[in-house]
């Protein structure tokens, strides 16, 4: 509790903030036994919890624990509104499920190494349910000298690339590729997304991928009748506080998933991640992981993890920040607002304060894919870009206001007004 006190004074978690802390520190394992204290119900604006359950991706666990609690004071059109999300995410991981047995067996088939990132695969590895933590799509991880192949299997499953981009030069190409580690495809028939990755993180300078010793040290998860690899549970959490980190911390289901690994390392094992992380660099991240998990869950950690961290300055700067830009409550149209993603900009630039980073995220920042395929310059021309970055980039904002303002179709409208209590 020595975290969660010392965030207090950080910054006081509203009514329904405390609420999601408590779905976040359930256990929410196969067998789990929840027990779900009245007080933690009182005083909520329910539209606002039903609106932190989406901006979190916890609404599979958030309507499973007010259904356990009996639906206290809960308004019938957000108890609806939640209960068709949570119809929606088993659905979606049922299709996901499904798929992702396709690719494994093909994969294994063709002798080529996937792992399997997060998504139904760690929802089975740390809880033993898949359709428990919420899923948006399959991230799968392979050699980069083996993307094509995967590619490939992909293609033969029906899965098709997101985008199809107008080519450009070689060399563009690979300036290009530098700042794109991943490729997105969609199955149609399902509508289930597949993202290809060839590292853990587009910046080497934050977290470097060799994936050979990643398989040498993966884990296995069991789903329905088949297996699939994943992260070891050590390289998993150095991962997802890294993904958190530079995402923001938006979604608290990192949290939970987080607080499941730290409980598994236990003292010692914590201890070593600590050591691990000072050496490549990731002290802070890591030391801001610890006091977001025990902050926001409440979960018992070994007292010498918590101090070190709270004696870590940049590591509570880094949890205030976060904290901070998750009392915010958005909308599908805020979240994606220019402001909030300037916020998140400037975020990622406090991870790491090596200039081999910093200098890699202000690149990756100027070279958006499709600003230089719109305007496809002569690889002689390629300077003038730098000059013309700025108008794309006022382009993109204005065309994406204009998208926000617009008629939004009716169903959408229905689903986000119920879920938000309008």
């Amino acid at each position: 509790m020595q975290a969660r006190a010392a965030a207090d004074r950080f910054i006081a978690l509203s009514a329904e903030q405390r609420l999601a802390s408590q779905v976040l520190g359930a256990d929410w394992s196969i067998d789990g036994v929840r027990v779900w204290p009245l007080e933690a119900f009182q005083s909520v604006q329910w539209a606002v919890v039903a609106s932190l359950a989406w901006q979190y991706k916890i609404r599979p666990m958030t309507t499973a624990a007010l259904r356990e609690a009996g639906w206290p004071g809960v308004p019938a059109a957000v108890r609806s509104a939640l209960e068709q999300a949570e119809r929606d995410c088993v659905t979606k991981a049922m299709q996901q499920v499904a798929l992702l047995r396709k690719i494994a067996a093909a994969a294994e088939g063709g002798g080529l190494r996937v792992i399997v990132m997060k998504g139904v695969a760690l929802s089975a590895h740390l809880y033993g349910d898949v359709f428990i933590r919420e899923a948006f799509d399959l991230d799968l991880l392979v050699h980069p000298e083996e993307t094509e192949r995967l590619d490939d299997v992909l293609a033969t499953l029906g899965f098709q690339p997101a985008s199809q981009p107008t080519p450009l030069s070689a060399r563009q190409e690979a300036l290009l590729e530098r700042f794109h580690h991943d490729r997105k495809f969609v199955h149609p028939a399902s509508g289930v997304i597949a993202e290809r990755h060839r590292a853990l993180s587009g910046n080497a300078h934050l977290i470097a991928t060799d994936f050979d010793r990643l398989w040498d040290r993966r884990g296995q998860a069991r789903i329905a009748d088949y297996s699939v690899a994943i992260l070891g549970d050590a390289d998993l959490a150095r991962y997802l506080a890294v993904h958190a980190a530079r995402h923001g911390w938006e979604r608290w289901k990192w949290i939970a998933d987080l607080a499941v690994l730290y409980h598994r390392a236990g003292e010692t094992g914590l201890a070593r991640l600590h050591d691990d992380a000072g050496t490549d660099g990731l002290l802070a991240i890591f030391n801001c992981a610890v006091l977001m998990v025990a902050a926001t869950t409440g979960t018992s950690l070994p007292s010498a993890a918590v101090s070190g961290a709270l004696g870590d300055r940049r590591a509570r700067r880094l949890a205030i920040q976060a904290l901070r830009m998750a009392s915010v409550v958005h909308t599908p149209d805020t979240i994606g607002a220019h402001r909030a993603r300037l916020r998140g900009a400037a975020y990622r630039l406090l991870l790491k304060p090596t200039l081999g980073y910093l200098a890699f995220e202000l690149a990756a920042f100027v070279h958006h894919d499709e600003d230089w395929r719109a305007l496809r310059l002569p690889d002689g021309l390629i300077p003038l870009y730098y000059l013309a970055w700025p108008f794309f980039y006022l382009g993109r904002r204005l065309r994406a206001l204009a998208r926000s303002r617009g008629p939004r179709p009716e169903g959408q409208a229905a689903t986000v007004a119920a879920a938000h209590g309008r």
